[in-house]
């Protein structure tokens, strides 16, 4: 029995995509904390993302910690602002969010952002335009717009 190139081409690849969804990198935060991430959500980061092609070209090595996948530092963004962003891209990653229409995903992103006001969204967009992080900083200044909306200066 031979297999053929093509099927062991296709073999190859589902196995690289499955690996590519398993792989894990940790982004520490300003104050020291440390998320676990897929590489999906690391590549919506145009930062992380560069960052990445660089470090793959050997142009530049992140730092490695002993026992620790490579670990990424972002001295610009707190723990708290960061696992709003990671939160965020994890639901407009998924799949099923993908496929609603513009009123249910405005559902979903209003109740993702329900408790938050106005200085959390300016420091989610600070961050989101530290990153790179295009969809996050659009949602957080249209909200931070919103919430200003027909407010006037004492």
């Amino acid at each position: 029995m031979s297999i053929s190139s093509s099927t062991i081409m296709d073999i190859e690849t589902s196995l690289t995509t499955a690996i590519d969804k398993e792989t894990f990198r940790i982004l520490r935060s300003s104050d020291g904390k440390e998320f676990n991430v897929s590489k999906s959500i690391v590549m919506q980061s145009s930062l992380l993302a560069n960052l990445l092609d660089l470090e793959k070209d050997d142009i530049i090595s992140l730092p490695k910690e002993e026992g620790k996948i490579d670990v990424i530092p972002l001295p610009e963004v707190d723990g708290i602002t960061l696992e709003r962003v990671i939160g965020f891209l994890k639901i407009y990653l998924e799949e099923s969010f993908q496929q609603f229409n513009d009123e249910e995903k405005k559902k979903q992103c209003d109740d993702f952002f329900v408790k938050f006001n106005i200085y959390d969204f300016l420091a989610l967009a600070s961050a989101a335009n530290y990153l790179g992080v295009q969809v996050v900083l659009d949602e957080a200044c249209q909200r931070s717009a919103d919430l200003m909306k027909n407010k006037s200066v004492p």
